[in-house]
């Protein structure tokens, strides 16, 4: 299972946001955060970088095997 930093992106605007189902169940990747996973505690704990920057785009997701 993949899971991804924000919204999967399939739709225009997320139907979590509208409050209905989803249409793409099987293809849509869950963010981290919406799991309550703090993100930036598990980098820490991992020893990966986990600073914001202004010059550069970073993004961090997870494969659970």
């Amino acid at each position: 299972m993949g899971m991804i930093g924000g919204n999967c992106e399939l739709c225009e605007t997320c139907k979590a946001v509208t409050k209905e189902p989803c249409p793409y169940p099987v293809k849509a990747r869950m963010s981290l955060e919406s799991i309550a996973v703090d993100v930036m505690a598990l980098l820490k704990r991992l020893g990966l970088e986990s600073e914001f920057r202004t010059d550069r785009i970073k993004w961090t997701g997870c494969l659970l095997f």
